[in-house]
């Protein structure tokens, strides 16, 4: 079914939006990459659902990565080494969660219920999605994180937070190893996530995104 998708633009920050929307996504994308990396992937499940939805696709700043040389690129958090392990700067990645819970809560001030709001991310865009759910001391939708990994320890403020982990085991970027570690985590936090692979690399897959589908569907009772 094909479902009427307004887009409005900020300077950092895309939104896309149904008529009458009634539940919500914060999608975070990967280090050098833009919002518009899951702008497809949302349009392809609010679709697939007959959802009346809002998303928000915000925009990582450019500053330089330590473990690239320096270089300038879009990034939610300096990475300063890894070893597969990401040594990032955790002040950062708590900046860039700060940034996310300012975009739920005008999500919340417009009348979207927090048990109707999914947070999603990809690689470094997951660990802050991570970061950013795992702290917010209320009711979510759920959590969708993809090719990444835990940033730093941490206790989850809701251990009843539904989580939907994938990851693809050919992933050369960020290592299947690290996602499961972070399932591991998770389990050990006494959250109960739902653990999906692939067989591709650092990248999304439509099997992918039909279980994520299946996976929001669950989660607003659908």
């Amino acid at each position: 079914m094909t479902v009427d998708i307004q887009r409005t633009d900020s300077a950092d920050c895309i939104r896309l939006e149904t008529a009458n929307p009634d539940c919500a996504m914060i999608w975070l994308h990967g280090l050098g990459a833009t919002n518009e990396d899951f702008v497809p992937v949302f349009k392809r499940i609010v679709s697939s659902l007959s959802l009346n939805c809002v998303g928000l696709f915000p925009q990582a700043p450019t500053r330089p990565v330590t473990f690239s040389g320096g270089m300038s690129m879009p990034c939610w958090y300096d990475i300063l080494g890894a070893n597969p392990k990401r040594i990032i700067n955790e002040d950062d990645l708590q900046a860039a969660a700060a940034g996310v819970h300012h975009l739920l809560q005008s999500l919340l001030d417009e009348g979207i219920a927090p048990q109707r709001i999914f947070i999603a991310g990809f690689s470094q865009g997951g660990a802050v999605a991570y970061e950013s759910a795992m702290s917010y001391n209320g009711t979510l939708a759920g959590l969708i994180t993809l090719s990444t990994y835990i940033g730093r320890p941490m206790t989850p403020a809701n251990t009843a937070l539904p989580v939907f982990c994938a990851h693809g085991t050919q992933d050369d970027v960020v290592p299947i190893a690290l996602g499961e570690a972070a399932l591991n985590d998770l389990q050990t936090m006494g959250l109960t996530p739902e653990w999906k692979t692939y067989p591709m690399q650092h990248e999304v897959c439509l099997p992918e995104i039909a279980d994520i589908s299946d996976f929001v569907a669950r989660q607003l009772g659908q």
